[in-house]
């Protein structure tokens, strides 16, 4: 005899109120079985995320993982897909902390908000780290591991490869959308934007580059590699803050194997 069928009997419930807490109680053994069934894991991934952070401040000062949902999406599931796929590993990108304690006092970084062409990715039950761009030795390899234990579907088509790669050329060789350069005009206006708009020095740029490269087209390229590989070659604008030191487009060459790793082939100057 139930909890429930004893209060009708003793108590005289109505039969409605009755059927109302069965509704609620069954609503709330829905909600808090997953809660509780996922505690440990999101723990663990939790500590495992502070672990990482503390390890890079060394190198980088106090920073935090920031999560790209859409990065995870874009290597598990094209977005073209209808449905919604929860991915078995979390992709984070290191920002500079604004607020960090420091002992008992808390201390303010400026300028704040920096973000770094640092990635690295975490398996949602904490136990997997897969440290990738920003760590150059291991980025290329993690990937490779990180695309084995997940299963990833390799690409099977020049468009499906192009996507992959420029993944890649972010996620594990930190080349950032925005240095991407997709025709002439834009490359222009990163030249302009670089010599704040200061349109002498920029048509002198823009000149000298032409001259030396007469016939270099400036937009992603794929094409089919030996092997079934495929050789993605993506134009990028480079500026580094130095003053004094002239702006160049080089070229990355991503090429994406066929069991869908990719490979740094070369990075050139134009």
């Amino acid at each position: 005899m139930t909890f429930l069928s004893v209060l009708v009997r003793h108590l005289w419930l109505p039969k409605r109120v009755v059927c109302g807490c069965r509704f609620v109680l069954c609503h709330l053994l829905i909600i808090l079985a997953p809660v509780a069934a996922q505690t440990c894991p999101s723990e663990k991934l939790r500590t495992k995320i502070a672990e990482i952070e503390r390890d890079l401040q060394g190198k980088l000062g106090p920073v935090r993982l920031h999560r790209l949902e859409e990065l995870e999406d874009d290597i598990v599931m094209p977005r073209k897909a209808a449905i919604d796929v929860e991915t078995p590993f979390q992709i984070y990108q290191v920002e500079q902390r604004r607020f960090f304690l420091d002992g008992d006092k808390i201390l303010q970084q400026m300028p704040w908000g920096r973000k770094f062409s640092t990635y690295v990715a975490v398996s949602q039950d904490g136990e997997h780290i897969y440290r990738l761009a920003g760590f150059r030795a291991e980025a290329e390899e993690n990937f490779k591991r990180l695309v084995y234990d997940y299963h990833l579907p390799p690409p099977q088509n020049p468009s499906e490869a192009e996507s992959r790669a420029l993944f890649c050329a972010r996620v594990v060789f930190g080349a950032e959308p925005e240095q991407r350069v997709l025709g002439d005009e834009q490359a222009k206006q990163m030249i302009s934007n670089h010599f704040f708009s200061h349109h002498g020095e920029a048509d002198r740029w823009w000149r000298s580059f032409r001259s030396k490269h007469p016939k270099t087209t400036l937009s992603v390229t794929t094409v089919n590699a030996a092997a079934g590989d495929y050789l993605t070659r993506l134009p990028l604008f480079w500026a580094p803050v130095e003053s004094g030191t002239t702006p160049e487009i080089r070229e990355l060459q991503i090429r994406v194997n066929r069991d869908g790793s990719c490979q740094k082939d070369v990075e050139s100057s134009r």
